[in-house]
């Protein structure tokens, strides 16, 4: 389901959509075709490929069996205290993800919500899987003000995923930022947790 911003017309339905124009210039007239609209947007916006479900389906049914465990790194199991701090780390005030969980119900008790989704988060990192329902998001169009809405242009898009899959994506970041640290040269240390900016900032300033 996509949720759209903007201004709504009539179509020849007797439907409302909102006002988007495609690519040639001709309007949107149903919301399918406003739902392609945005989310090829999206997808122009953050380089991804845009491909059927059934592809991904197909994609999840394939996956190598288990075979791959037997490198696992044991590192990459989150503790209870790392899960504890990812949980805690969630801001309140933002939208609820498509299953309806707001981050206000993980920071309602954030020792119970941890023990909840610790047992979860190893499984997910013992089988290096994680579930399709979890994968599903919504792409939603935010005006970013100004007095056209019909080009996408002037729209930023927001994908509003599970937090429950999000806040066990923070420890695979902190993991891989882990492995690809030393990788980085002083220069792109900034926005590194650790890490100083002074010297990106001198660099940009100076050369920019």
């Amino acid at each position: 389901i996509l949720k759209f911003g903007g201004r709504r017309v009539a179509t020849f339905s007797g439907a409302r959509v909102p006002a988007r124009m495609n690519s040639n210039g001709s309007m949107a007239e149903s919301p399918v075709e406003v739902a392609d609209i945005v989310i090829k947007h999206f997808a122009s916006i953050e380089c991804a490929d845009l491909v059927e479900t059934q592809v991904v389906v197909d994609w999840e049914l394939t996956r190598p069996g288990p075979e791959h465990l037997k490198s696992l790194d044991i590192n990459n199991v989150p503790s209870k205290c790392q899960t504890r701090r990812m949980v805690a780390s969630n801001r309140s005030g933002r939208a609820p993800s498509p299953d309806g969980l707001l981050p206000e119900y993980l920071l309602a008790d954030v020792s119970t919500s941890a023990d909840i989704l610790h047992p979860f988060y190893t499984k997910l990192a013992l089988l290096r899987v994680e579930p399709f329902e979890g994968k599903k998001s919504v792409a939603v169009d935010l005006h970013k003000g100004g007095i056209d809405y019909m080009l996408m242009d002037f729209y930023r898009s927001v994908l509003l995923g599970s937090y429950v899959i999000k806040t066990y994506h923070k420890h695979i970041r902190l993991r891989t930022l882990e492995l690809v640290r030393h990788l980085l040269k002083t220069s792109q240390s900034g926005g590194i947790p650790g890490g100083s900016c002074e010297l990106p900032v001198l660099t940009v300033r100076s050369f920019a």
